[in-house]
């Protein structure tokens, strides 16, 4: 059955849009319920879309993922994550000098991204696969050069894509979003249309408007009202 949408559609201005695609290419559209005829067509679509902002105005640009892989650079080498879906992925060290071996951290982990948060390493973590939703925010702590996993959040949902604002995470999760403040876990939606269309980016214009990226098209995600926009590609290439 068709999972009840949380957020709700309003209507507000568009606001504009550069870089590779124009606000004409994109249609305010009514969020149709997941596994509909109108959901369908949207995740049979084979456009899919980053967003990202310039200062104050959104950018969006064709997204094409053929990595499976993150990294971020680490004392004299660089860690490096691995999301393998169902398969499983693992997190490593490679050192600079490649007569070293790679340090195994941890095995059978999809980790999504790793960054720097509040003077700590931390990562995302997270799988979804046949209906199977899991995942969560770990920090690495690298005391006496040993890399220790230590659990700090459960989402029990899949991250996909996180950015950084104002020292709070924002994270598109495979069914929902969520803001990490201060340590907590603030859920803005856990019930949107686009589980199952593959958010792969977001970009944070204030405290209220988020941007996540979706196949088909973008959201625009009013964090205080909880409430969306949801703009379909309707451009021909």
């Amino acid at each position: 059955m068709p999972k009840s949408i949380f957020c709700i559609l309003f209507l507000c201005p568009i606001i504009s849009i550069s870089q590779n695609y124009s606000a004409q290419e994109f249609r305010l559209t009514p969020a149709p319920s997941e596994n509909d005829t109108a959901w369908r067509t949207l995740d049979w679509s084979k456009f899919e879309f980053k967003v990202k902002m310039a200062n104050t105005q959104l950018l969006i640009e064709r997204f094409e993922d053929d990595e499976d892989s993150c990294g971020l650079r680490y004392g004299n080498g660089t860690l490096v994550g691995y999301d393998h879906g169902e398969f499983g992925g693992r997190l490593e060290f490679v050192p600079d000098d490649t007569a070293k071996e790679n340090l195994l951290i941890k095995f059978h982990i999809n980790v999504k991204a790793i960054f720097r948060y509040n003077n700590s390493i931390c990562f995302l973590e997270g799988l979804s696969h046949m209906g199977l939703l899991r995942g969560g925010l770990y920090e690495l702590d690298t005391t006496n050069n040993a890399f220790n996993i230590i659990p700090l959040l459960d989402f029990k949902d899949a991250p996909d894509a996180y950015t950084i604002y104002h020292n709070d995470i924002y994270i598109a999760t495979s069914s929902g979003f969520c803001i990490v403040h201060n340590g907590s876990l603030k859920w803005v939606c856990k019930k949107a249309f686009w589980d199952g269309l593959y958010p792969n980016s977001v970009a944070v214009q204030d405290e209220e408007n988020v941007f996540i990226g979706i196949r088909s098209g973008y959201v625009n995600l009013n964090t205080k009202k909880k409430k969306l926009r949801f703009y379909k590609y309707v451009g021909s290439n």
